[in-house]
Order: C-alpha cells, then sequence, then structure tokens
C-alpha cells in the first residue's frame, strides 16, 4: 500500500458526505461504503470499508478519478481536501509582479516563523485577549503549534500552507464568541483560534480600506479583549519583503465535520496590498505600547532580601522572588517593593527550607528580572516537598 496516498476509509466517508454524497446504510453488512448522490442518479461511489481489503488502494483511487471527472477538480487535490476533512486549513499566498520565479531565502525562512507567530497570537487572543504580549508564550498557544502540520504547496503561486486538527486541542477560551444557528457550543479551540484570526485581518483591512485606522486603534487600547494584538501586526509585517513588495493573501479553509462559517461574515480569503503594509506597522507601534496589567495570584519562592530598616525599626524593600509561571517556560524573576507586614513574611518564608510563598499583584512585562507592583497580599502557604 503507497503510505504516502494513503486516505482511512473512515476520512473518505467524511469527505464524501461533506459534498452532498448520501452513504447506503445497507451495504455496511457487507463490509462496503456505497454512496449516492442526488445530482448524479447513474454514479455510484464503492470501496471496502477495511484498508486491509485486497482492492481497497484500488477502489479508492477510482473513488477519486469519478470525482475528479464530476468536478473538474484534479486528483491530488481532492485527496488533500479529503485528508483535511476534519482540519482547518491556513494558506498563505505570496504576490509580487516581475518574471522572477524563486523567493529570497531568508525571506522564505521568515516566512515560516511568522507563519507561526501569526497562528500563535491568534491563540493567545482567545485565551488572554490583549493589545501586547511581551512573549507569545502561553502553553495552549504552544500545544496548538505542535499540533499544527506544514502541507504540500500548491500551484499559481508561492504558498505556505499548513492545517491542524480541529478537534486537536481541548482548551476554551476567554472570548465569548457568537455562536450561528446550528453551530456547536462551544466551539473547538482550533476554531475559534481560526475564526479570530479572520475577523482580526478583516478588521484591520476594513480600517485601512476605510480611512479609520485611529478609531480602531482607540477601541483597540479601550477594549477588554481586543482582537488584534501588536504581535499579529509584527508577523503580518514579516510577511512582505522590501525588495519584493509583494501582496500577501491568506486563505481559510474549514473542516467539513463541523458546520461551515458564513461567507458574508467570514471571507474565505483576506488580501493584503503591498501599501498595507506601512499601515500596520503603524498599528504595531501604536499597540507595542499598550501594556493593560491585570491583577494575579502568583506562586514562588524568596530568592533574595533586599530591604533595610526604617525609622520605625521594621525592616521593609526589595525583595527578589522566583514565580512559577506555567505560560511562560516555568519560572521567572520578579522584584518586589514590600511594606513592613509582607516582609516579614518573605524573611520568615526565606528562613524557612523549602517554604512558598503566594503573591497577588501585577507583573509587569520585560525579559530577565521584572516588576511585581501593586501587591494586595503576601502569605507563607506551605512546604515544597
Amino acid at each position: 500500500m503507497n503510505t504516502q496516498h494513503f486516505i482511512a476509509a473512515t476520512e473518505l466517508r467524511d469527505f464524501l458526505k461533506s459534498m452532498g454524497w448520501h452513504m447506503l446504510d445497507e451495504a455496511l453488512r457487507d463490509r462496503l461504503f456505497v454512496f449516492n448522490h442526488p445530482q448524479y442518479e447513474r454514479r455510484q461511489l464503492v470501496y471496502p470499508m477495511e484498508h486491509a481489503a485486497p482492492d481497497y488502494a484500488e477502489a479508492v483511487e477510482r473513488v477519486f478519478e469519478k470525482l475528479a471527472e464530476i468536478s473538474h477538480t484534479s486528483v491530488p487535490a481532492l485527496r488533500g481536501k479529503a485528508r483535511a476533512v476534519h482540519d482547518d486549513v491556513l494558506s498563505f499566498h505570496i504576490h509580487f509582479d516581475g518574471g522572477e520565479r524563486s523567493l529570497p531565502l531568508d525571506f522564505a525562512a521568515a516566512l515560516l516563523a511568522q507563519t507561526e507567530s501569526l497562528i500563535k497570537a491568534a491563540a493567545c487572543t482567545v485565551l488572554r485577549p490583549q493589545a501586547h504580549y511581551p512573549r507569545l508564550a502561553l502553553g495552549q498557544a504552544n500545544q496548538l503549534i505542535e499540533k499544527t502540520r506544514f502541507q504540500h504547496t500548491e500551484h499559481g503561486s508561492f504558498v505556505i500552507k499548513t492545517s491542524c486538527p480541529v478537534n486537536a486541542l481541548e482548551t476554551q477560551g476567554e472570548l465569548d464568541w457568537p455562536m450561528e444557528e446550528g453551530h456547536v457550543t462551544p466551539l473547538p479551540f482550533v476554531r475559534e483560534v481560526n475564526l479570530v484570526l479572520n475577523r482580526a485581518l478583516q478588521e484591520l483591512v476594513t480600517a485601512i480600506e476605510g480611512d479609520k485606522l485611529a478609531p480602531l486603534l482607540d477601541r483597540l487600547k479601550r477594549g477588554d479583549s481586543p482582537l488584534i494584538s501588536s504581535n499579529l501586526c509584527a508577523a503580518l509585517v514579516g510577511m512582505q519583503d522590501e525588495k519584493l513588495e509583494n501582496d500577501l493573501s491568506i486563505c481559510f479553509g474549514w473542516a467539513a465535520s463541523l458546520p461551515q462559517p458564513s461567507p458574508t461574515a467570514i471571507p474565505a480569503s483576506i488580501r493584503f496590498q503591498r501599501d498595507y503594509f506601512p499601515r500596520i506597522e503603524e498599528v504595531r507601534r501604536e499597540l507595542r505600547g499598550t501594556q493593560v496589567q491585570r491583577e494575579e495570584v502568583f506562586i514562588g519562592t524568596v530568592e533574595r532580601l533586599e530591604g533595610a530598616m526604617n525609622e520605625q525599626g521594621q525592616r521593609a524593600g526589595d525583595v527578589v522572588l522566583s514565580l512559577l509561571q506555567h505560560d511562560e517556560d516555568g519560572v521567572v524573576k520578579a522584584k518586589v517593593h514590600l511594606q513592613p507586614d509582607h516582609y516579614a513574611q518573605a524573611v520568615h518564608a526565606h528562613q524557612t527550607n523549602g517554604a512558598y510563598v503566594q503573591v497577588k499583584g501585577q507583573l509587569q512585562p520585560g525579559s530577565r528580572l521584572r516588576q511585581l507592583m501593586h501587591v494586595k497580599s503576601f502569605d507563607v502557604i506551605g512546604l515544597a516537598g
């Protein structure tokens, strides 16, 4: 069996059903999948239910050949769609003028990196919407990238194509996505990420074309759940090469195993013309300076005491903590200024082998030693190990 062209029996079944073919239940007793279509009364598609059957590969090939003849679509294109029947698909098309038939190698490598950043930015928006992320390090966003696959490119332009099984992750985001009639509730995380990405790209293009970037930025800065982040804008800007001055089209394909989004609200393709990218860079810079800090509860250990005695004979001042951050590669170092009562708790934790502390405050962005501000509580909660 040619594993390169192998299509599972149930994948092909689901693909045919998504194209309007009706399965005959009576044939299941004979271990066959048999399909009819109301528009093609004299056509019938038949193949074994078991891939170990001697004629399985030959029967599946005949199915694709008949489909290609009926739909005027190539067999390789149909195979690709069948393999992705349970996947949401993103395609990034690079368009540019001139007779050149190649891309600069550094730009081609950057496209892959920016594709990953764009997907992660959309995932972070679903999980924790904000205008700027110091790092795209949320654990579920990284898991989504691990589940995403690089697909074969297409003819006609330079294309980066990715797909991800729509039920690859069980995570649920913070956004309340409006449901259309007949759609599952709640939406799978992968579908929600791609819908958010589609909506964010639409908002950008609409604002640029309508000369409405200022109102858009105002909404993004004031809103609690912005769909556009500086990180998403940075990834888009990185998908244009200054020498090529290319356009970019981002196309969306939806897993056939879920109800399809409305094409009037969720377009299948969104195009960024070459003159749009400087405006996207403006949005990126504006959002890059926007930091919406959230009050959170952190667990960690006391690493260093840097306080001093005050006029009342009490110790207060800076303390360096190691905070456990599941979304940011394990542990981050942070400095916090503590008043005497909280500082006494830090001293107790530092002197107690294996002690943890629990602190409530706002962790500021940064790459190395970060600041923990507006501390509301600071307590010793237990011992490590």
